[in-house]
């Protein structure tokens, strides 16, 4: 437990970080952001905050019934979401921007269809946008959800930080505020500063790493984007090399098994940017200021790669 007043040094880098992470995604509201160690551990405590029953998923979800043991859980096809919606009456509905395989889904338009058809009785609509970053981080702000989940170390940060720091973001003040009741018992949580003994939450040295490595490098939106135009380029590229029958949607390869066995393959698993699922395929994450990354594919450009720092030291 922390004891006494929250520190001003780590509320500052805190403060620091929401800033950082508005500016980046483009939302508004940096003070309605909720720093959390993970997407699921900030959506479990909050939905059994809101007494939530039911969830419906798009079948394209990386979590489902198993990471939500206290919620009934149905999954969807788009093609049918609006009765899937109305047979299970759900608490909440949850989609994400892009699928860890790679995939954009029609976020905007699942979420519209479900607010036309079922008006103020439509579900809680949160989106999973872990992976904005893989299409070149649109603005969140034009994000019909409720709620937004972000990760910055997916997209932002050097690939193989572990740093347990993820976010979520509140459109609606009200919904806010009782997020904001559910989550202040944990430090760094939420910018509200506070005198009560917290449970230990964020760790406030991955903050102060992460807001340091941001400043150092001078990242902020239109490098970003910048940077995402060389991960397609990357990517394209890399779907040529190994023979992929569709041209990538994003920045993240998904190879079947019947293409997964490639030299170029096992070089890019050997350095950390590619990763074996045990139910089979490969998914490959192309960020192009990765350095292994940059030296196994020679048909980039070398003016692309001078372009963006060398990352830190023990990083990729």
């Amino acid at each position: 437990m922390k004891t006494g007043k929250i520190s001003s040094e780590d509320n500052d880098c805190a403060s620091s970080l929401r800033d950082t992470l508005s500016e980046i995604f483009d939302l508004d509201q940096p003070n309605q952001i909720v720093l959390t160690p993970g997407i699921l551990l900030g959506l479990n405590i909050l939905l059994g905050g809101l007494s939530v029953n039911s969830i419906v998923v798009s079948r394209y979800e990386y979590y489902d019934d198993y990471h939500f043991p206290n919620s009934q859980i149905h999954s969807f096809d788009f093609e049918n979401v609006i009765e899937h919606v109305r047979q299970y009456s759900p608490d909440v509905a949850i989609v994400s921007l892009v699928t860890w395989r790679g995939k954009p889904l029609p976020l905007n338009n699942v979420f519209r269809q479900i607010r036309a058809a079922l008006g103020k009785h439509a579900p809680l609509l949160i989106a999973d946008c872990a992976h904005a970053g893989a299409i070149g981080f649109p603005s969140m702000n034009e994000i019909e959800a409720d709620i937004i989940c972000g990760d910055i170390c997916k997209w932002v940060t050097p690939s193989d930080w572990q740093r347990n720091l993820a976010f979520l973001w509140f459109r609606d003040r009200i919904l806010w505020e009782k997020a904001a009741q559910t989550f202040r018992p944990y430090y760094l949580a939420t910018s509200q500063e506070r005198t009560h003994l917290l449970a230990r939450w964020i760790d406030p040295y991955e903050v102060k790493t992460v807001v340091s490595w941001l400043k150092e490098r001078g990242l902020d939106r239109s490098r970003l984007l910048q940077r995402s135009q060389h991960n397609m380029d990357l990517a394209r590229q890399l779907s040529r090399q190994l023979g992929l029958p569709d041209p990538p949607e994003s920045s993240i390869l998904w190879i079947d098994d019947e293409f997964n066995s490639n030299i170029l393959l096992d070089e890019l698993e050997q350095n950390g940017l590619a990763w074996k699922p045990p139910d089979g395929g490969l998914r490959i994450l192309c960020r192009a200021e990765e350095q292994p990354a940059l030296k196994l594919i020679a048909n980039l450009d070398q003016e692309n790669v001078d372009d963006f720092p060398d990352p830190p030291v023990g990083c990729l």
